[in-house]
Order: structure tokens, then sequence, then C-alpha cells
């Protein structure tokens, strides 16, 4: 009697841990600038490169729009890696279901053509991704109807490594990872 309680208390605790994931509280602030939402060091850590070979700068700090441009620090020009978009609603009732209904339909005209947009593979966060233009990916991800964060980062960044771990990473940073002190 005690190994077949034993046996089914592991069983639904195998079961239990499976289908359920804790859900780690969101870290992101809306009214923060977008270069202060991760750590410098951690995002040079999931770069490959060391904190003093990325610079940073914040290119537009509207209450429409706040961008942040990380750049690895190269001579004689800084190189763009990741362009970091927020931009808050103004309504909380709004979704962006539309937004991603018609980037997966129709996805964004560009010089080189389309960007085709799919789902993002990982459940916990809604989000598209489109990895159809030849020098970068571009994620859209809807932040608890506070808004929309928008990363586009240079495809030479997922050189040997799994294109899905890299931006599920890149986004639990910017999600999870808290501001930059």
């Amino acid at each position: 009697m005690r190994s077949i309680l034993s046996m089914t208390f592991l069983v639904a605790t195998i079961f239990g841990c499976s289908t359920g994931q804790k859900k780690q509280p969101i870290l992101f602030d809306i009214s923060s600038l977008p270069c202060d939402m991760a750590k410098q060091q951690d995002i040079a850590t999931l770069c490959g490169f060391s904190v003093v070979d990325i610079i940073f700068q914040t290119v537009t700090n509207t209450s429409q729009q706040k961008v942040c441009t990380y750049y690895k620090n190269a001579m004689p020009k800084p190189l763009p890696l990741i362009n970091l978009t927020v931009e808050p609603n103004r309504d909380s009732s709004v979704t962006s279901d539309a937004l991603f209904e018609g980037l997966l339909k129709n996805g964004i005209p560009g010089m080189d053509g389309i960007s085709k947009f799919t789902k993002f593979p990982d459940e916990r966060f809604k989000a598209v991704k489109s990895d159809s233009n030849k020098l970068y990916n571009q994620i859209y991800v809807e932040v608890e109807k506070q808004g929309l964060l928008i990363i586009e980062y240079d495809k030479s960044l997922i050189k040997d490594k799994d294109t899905k771990d890299f931006e599920t990473k890149l986004i639990e940073l910017y999600l999870y990872g808290g501001p930059q002190l």
C-alpha cells in the first residue's frame, strides 16, 4: 500500500511539474529608458563579448517611442548589434493581436523584400519573430498590455548558437533581468 501511495505521489509530482511552469515576475518597467532595462554585463555575456566591448546609446525618448542601440565597440566605427524599441500602450485594453496578425499574414515591406513573420516558439511570450532579413532578426513582444518591445539584432550574434535559445534568453533579459544599476 505504501509503495502505491509513493508511486502515485511521484507520478502526480512529475505530471504537475511538467504541465505547469512557475511564472516569473516581469521586472520590465515601461517608464524606464530602454538602455536601462537590462544589465549591460548580461547583454555582453549573451552576445559573447566582454562588457567593455559593448556600448549603448539612447536614440529616441518620447512618450510614444523609446529606442536604444547597443554597439560593438570597434574601430574606426562602432558596429550596431541590437536595436531595442519600446512603444508604451496608452490604453491598457488594447492588445497587439491585430498587429501580430498583420505581421504574420503580410510581413513588413523593406528594401530587401518583405520580412515574413512566424509565431514565437516559446509559449511564455506573446510574440512574433522574423529571420527573413539578410542582416538582422526581429522579435516583437507584447509586455502584459504595458506596451510593445521590438528587438532587432545582428545575425552575427547567433553564429554557432541555437537561434531559439538565443532569442529566448534575449527576451528574458529584458523582461526578467531587471534594470541596470
